[in-house]
């Protein structure tokens, strides 16, 4: 609700979201911050929308109380679900506007994640992406892994 409040204070969000952090209740997650992304994807450019991407991914983190309690493994399950949420928010959003160059950077930059593991929504993704832009090499490549894992 803040961020559908700070039309045209995107710096102020933006503060708001990296002090969050420093909370004990408050958890950055892709929901809390989709209003500033739909407004940026409506009111700039695509250049803006990955600035703003590469600001926000750079500062997800665990609020206080998550990092207190949970045990490791805990912590780095959480940060994993946080992060694919994000990517897959974000490029759900993306590909709903038509913006598949976009997408398929941030798609990119998901799979480049170091605790990446491929899932049947991420191929499918993927295939949505490289259709849409008629790249038809990675598309078939997709396709072609997905018959792979359907066959095993």
């Amino acid at each position: 609700m803040f961020l559908e409040r700070c039309k045209g204070y995107e710096d102020d969000a933006k503060r708001f979201v990296f002090l969050s952090s420093q909370t004990n209740n408050i958890q950055i997650d892709y929901d809390l911050v989709r209003p500033l992304f739909l407004r940026t994807m409506s009111m700039k450019t695509g250049a803006e929308v990955l600035k703003l991407f590469e600001q926000f991914r750079k500062n997800i983190k665990l609020n206080k109380t998550n990092e207190a309690e949970l045990n490791q493994e805990q912590k780095h399950q959480m940060m994993k679900d946080i992060k694919n949420k994000y990517y897959d928010g974000l490029t759900k959003d993306l590909l709903e506007r038509k913006a598949y160059p976009l997408a398929q950077i941030i798609y990119g930059e998901k799979t480049r994640e170091k605790s990446y593991v491929e899932s049947l929504d991420d191929e499918i993704t993927g295939m949505i992406i490289f259709s849409s832009q008629s790249k038809m090499e990675e598309y078939k490549e997709k396709f072609y892994n997905l018959m792979d894992d359907k066959s095993q």
